[in-house]
């Protein structure tokens, strides 16, 4: 193999290693406006769970406000029927009272 052989070669070689690493260079760019695109993604992503945090926060203090409310509904309801009890049994004590004293 003569020199001009062997430079032919390394020429060749070179050209070959040149675009490789054109097309490394490439792909690396793409790969960096993927992760830039990603990260930006991830931020977002970020801002929507807090927002989603807030409202789940929001709807745990509205929930114990109505848990409250109905718990006291639920006592008042039992105050009342105790005193529509109360006073039907007062009524049919008076009524059985009455007829004993009026025979």
């Amino acid at each position: 193999m003569t020199d001009s052989d062997r430079l032919d070669k390394i020429e060749t070689t070179l050209g070959q290693l040149v675009v490789g690493i054109n097309t490394l260079s490439t792909s690396f760019e793409h790969l960096s406006k993927d992760v830039e695109h990603l990260s930006k993604d991830v931020e977002h992503l970020s801002k929507d769970v807090e927002h989603l945090s807030k409202d789940v926060e929001v709807l745990k203090q509205e929930t114990s406000k109505t848990n409250d409310r109905v718990e006291i509904y639920q006592k008042a309801s039992q105050q009342v029927v105790n005193l529509a009890f109360s006073l039907v049994l007062t009524a049919t004590i008076a009524i059985i009272v009455q007829g004993i004293i009026n025979r």
